[in-house]
């Protein structure tokens, strides 16, 4: 019981996404500070949907990090399925374990008209503690992305929009939150990102990360995160369809978080 009232504490004074703990997944993303506005990969399915456009083949993937604080593992694996008229995405997310887990299902829809991207999702979560039970909400966020030029890119993102309640009887909602971010491409080889997040509850929190590839094969990422300050790095390696990708991240709140990703193109044009 002690473990569950110290790991619900942690993640109350962390809150940064549309549960209790951050949504944000991909090792690439974590070592670039755990942005997740600008991407346009597979993970925007569970990060920002607009960024799906991206997307050019049918493609899945698969991540597990490993936190230092007992209970609080991540895992989340997504899809994505470029159409004719945009493109759709399935996301599960889940933290936790026996005694307290959080979990999400999502569907995504994007689509790209001109240089702008638009994608909305529609998220199920369920949170399960052990002698309490188990409670059930439905929210809704959207998000956009737009190539300015071949070197800057924007991106913004809502979660929530509904103001969905987690309790009735306290008028406890779950979090609503502005990200914007925007992404240089300084050279073929050399990206800088920043973001800044804003929940209506708390106070802003500003990310920034730099990625440098070799050859769009081998790819070195770093990143930083305040107030917490947060520093991560990570590596990626990609061949023909298959891509691995390491995040590393410490904080000195919740110590060492460690994840790993699989990525796999089903389909190549």
């Amino acid at each position: 019981m002690l473990r569950w009232i110290v790991l619900a504490w942690v993640l109350n004074v962390t809150t940064a996404h549309a549960q209790s703990v951050s949504t944000t997944m991909g090792a690439r993303w974590l070592a670039l500070g755990q942005m997740g506005s600008l991407g346009s990969d597979t993970w925007a399915a569970q990060n920002n949907p607009a960024g799906m456009t991206g997307v050019r083949d049918f493609s899945s993937v698969f991540t597990y990090e490993v936190a230092t604080l007992p209970g609080a593992n991540r895992l989340a694996t997504a899809f994505v399925a470029p159409v004719r008229y945009g493109a759709w995405g399935m996301s599960l997310f889940r933290l936790g374990d026996e005694l307290y887990n959080e979990q999400m299902l999502s569907a995504s829809f994007a689509n790209k008209l001109g240089i702008a991207a638009l994608g909305g999702r529609l998220n199920y979560v369920q949170y399960s503690a052990e002698g309490v039970g188990r409670s059930r909400h439905l929210t809704i966020d959207f998000g956009g992305r737009a190539e300015l030029s071949e070197h800057v890119a924007i991106a913004a993102l809502i979660t929530n929009l509904t103001r969905t309640e987690k309790s009735d009887a306290l008028d406890e909602r779950l979090p609503t939150r502005l990200v914007t971010g925007v992404a240089f491409t300084l050279s073929e080889r050399t990206t800088l990102m920043g973001e800044v997040e804003k929940d209506i509850d708390y106070k802003p929190v500003w990310r920034s990360g730099f990625e440098y590839n070799y050859a769009q094969k081998v790819f070195f990422r770093a990143g930083y995160q305040l107030p917490l300050r947060t520093a991560s790095m990570g590596l990626g390696f990609a061949k023909n369809r298959l891509g691995i990708d390491y995040g590393f991240q410490w904080q000195r709140l919740l110590g060492s978080v460690h994840q790993g990703t699989l990525r796999y193109q089903w389909r190549k044009k």
